[in-house]
């Protein structure tokens, strides 16, 4: 063989080796991405998709918060809990798209369903205010603990103060009336059914509850 057509050959060699490099590269740099990409989306539909609520730490939230009382306790308890309101766009989300720390308001209907089957029930968020015959406050934390907001008598405030018993029976109320003043926080995971929903002169609703 010439020596230049040796040249040639070394020449070609070195090019095509250059090339193969190169696509060599550029495939493993895609290969990176795609993985990347393909994990932030898991991550995302993970993130996104609905998982009912962990049962919340006993002692993490006091479900009377100091035994307060009357309507204006709402709000104290918004302040000390760091919640905001649910700004219009955010209306009627479904549970696993809302944002966290932020009170809002659930129909009523809603929640026997979802202790039902918490998967196939899943209740929306309203921003308020609070319709009172058929609504009830509830309270989203930054640990993505759902919290049922409403008032007892003082009893029953007494009671859980004290550390309900397991399968308490007792009746809540969406808002304040002269036989129930004491606000509660009520972990939705602590919720074993809802009996009954009533109507009180008012109106006021009664839930009827029983504890896990």
């Amino acid at each position: 063989m010439a020596e230049s057509e040796v040249r040639t050959v070394v020449r070609w060699l070195k090019d095509h080796t250059i090339q193969a490099a190169l696509i060599g590269a550029v495939a493993t740099i895609l290969a990176v991405f795609l993985g990347v990409t393909l994990t932030e989306r898991y991550r995302g539909s993970r993130e996104t998709a609905f998982v009912p609520p962990a049962p919340t730490p006993s002692g993490s939230v006091s479900p009377t918060d100091g035994l307060r009382r009357g309507e204006a306790a709402r709000e104290e308890v918004r302040r000390s809990r760091a919640l905001r309101a649910l700004v219009p766009e955010e209306n009627d989300l479904r549970l696993s798209r809302a944002p966290r720390a932020v009170f809002a308001f659930v129909d009523l209907l809603d929640l026997p369903r979802f202790l039902r089957d918490p998967r196939d029930a899943e209740f929306r968020l309203g921003s308020g205010p609070l319709h009172v015959p058929r609504e009830i406050e509830v309270h989203r934390l930054r640990d993505g603990s759902i919290l049922i907001v409403g008032f007892v008598s003082r009893d029953v405030a007494l009671q859980l103060d004290a550390g309900p018993a397991k399968g308490a029976q007792f009746t809540l109320y969406n808002v304040a009336w002269s036989s129930a003043e004491y606000l509660v926080s009520l972990p939705l995971a602590d919720i074993k059914v809802v009996h009954d929903i009533r109507w009180i002169p008012g109106p006021v609703r009664a839930l009827d509850l029983e504890l896990k």
